[in-house]
């Protein structure tokens, strides 16, 4: 098995869309990031965390096996409002309304929820376009 795929999030025809990758292996993704010439910054301590390496949003969840369903699924929705925060932030988006921001996490929280799902089903394609 591989890892994740890198998902596109479409956020609306008025806002770019961008990519979000899961990763549930920073051994992996250290790995296959750095065979592309990526090297990203991680923090050592954190259960879960974002980083932007390529043109990506990466996000590694190394979240404790085991831990009930909704948990993780929150801890994603936590990193995505990071994703949405820095992606409108790179677009130029300083003073964002209150649906731009909205409609930017739901994005993010689609595209980090179904690689989970698929991550949960057996069905990792880290790293790999879809």
């Amino acid at each position: 098995m591989g890892g994740k795929a890198i998902v596109r999030a479409v956020v609306s025809p008025m806002l770019p869309e961008f990519e979000v990758a899961l990763w549930h292996s920073r051994k992996r993704m250290l790995r296959r990031l750095g065979s592309r010439g990526l090297s990203p910054k991680l923090l050592e301590w954190p259960c879960a965390q974002v980083t932007v390496c390529g043109n990506a949003y990466h996000v590694l969840d190394e979240s404790p096996k085991g831990a009930p369903e909704h948990e993780r699924l929150a801890l994603l929705a936590h990193e995505a409002v990071h994703v949405a925060l820095w992606h409108l932030r790179s677009i130029g988006e300083e003073r964002y309304g209150d649906e731009e921001l909205a409609y930017t996490v739901q994005a993010a929280c689609a595209a980090l929820f179904e690689a989970h799902i698929a991550h949960e089903a057996g069905n990792d394609m880290e790293g790999v376009r879809q």
